[in-house]
């Protein structure tokens, strides 16, 4: 089943997306007063603000007309939610080299934050 990119969709993914970020802040390692423990969940939430901020920005009369240009730009911000998921699941250690993090300083997400990449990545119909 293709996915559905309208106007609609856009403002799901960016509710979604807000309930990650509000998640995010709420992880104690947030306000954490080293730079090596908050580094990672820091990068992960300027990350998804980020990618938030250009979905927001996407015009919703021109995805639910399908203009091309402005679903090639919504898919790269589903490409961000699929990276996401990959930043926070990683307890390996390769990722935190993005944000020149020492490897082993691995952080736990916790299930709140995980279910909610999670599901952000199952409605984007990208999890098939």
């Amino acid at each position: 089943m293709p996915r559905v990119i309208n106007a609609s969709s856009r403002d799901h993914l960016s509710e979604s997306l807000s309930s990650l970020l509000t998640s995010l802040k709420r992880h104690p390692l947030y306000q954490a007063s080293t730079p090596a423990d908050r580094g990672k969940i820091h990068f992960v939430w300027d990350f998804v603000n980020s990618s938030k901020k250009q979905l927001d920005r996407l015009d919703g009369q021109k995805l639910d007309a399908q203009d091309a240009n402005e679903v090639i730009r919504y898919n790269d911000i589903i490409e961000r939610c699929i990276f996401t998921q990959v930043l926070i699941n990683d307890v390996t250690g390769k990722t935190v080299g993005l944000n020149g993090e020492e490897p082993t300083l691995t952080i736990d997400f916790g299930e709140d934050i995980k279910a909610k990449v999670d599901m952000l990545v199952a409605e984007s119909d990208l999890a098939q």
